[in-house]
């Protein structure tokens, strides 16, 4: 789930607040949206590992 809604913050939500005078909106779902896709990638990482030790 947040691999999905990373991918979906980054290619819907930025290009949304591209518009002139919302550049707080655009770097706030920057940050969420890379937050969510490095999050999601390390918890499949973890949950990888532990699963086979």
């Amino acid at each position: 789930m947040l691999l999905l809604s990373g991918l979906l913050i980054l290619k819907v939500d930025v290009k949304r607040y591209a518009l002139p005078g919302m550049q707080k909106e655009k770097k706030a779902s920057q940050f969420l949206g890379w937050f969510n896709l490095i999050l999601g990638i390390l918890l499949l990482l973890v949950n990888s590992l532990l699963q086979i030790w």
